[in-house]
């Protein structure tokens, strides 16, 4: 299997397992107001990009995933209390 792949799956995983730990349950995905919110789905595509691309080892791969849901908050949620 393509390194690619496994990378992807590990961080996929690590999103998942973030999801699991800080909400001890998982989202299904909804339709509400003709808006569509991912729910846990967010956080495993999320991890499996960020497991993709921030190293070539599965195991960073996997903590990558886990942990960039909470990064990009973070530096969301600092970009909103910074604008004038």
């Amino acid at each position: 299997m393509p390194i690619g792949i496994i990378l992807a799956i590990f961080g996929a995983l690590g999103g998942l397992v973030q999801e699991i730990v800080g909400d001890k349950s998982i989202d299904l995905p909804r339709v509400e107001e003709k808006k569509l919110y991912l729910g846990s789905l967010a956080a495993i595509i999320l991890g499996a990009v960020i497991g993709y691309l921030i190293d070539q080892n599965p195991l960073t791969a996997f903590g990558a995933g886990y942990i960039g849901k909470d990064i990009i908050d973070s530096l969301i949620g600092f970009s909103k209390k910074t604008e004038i």
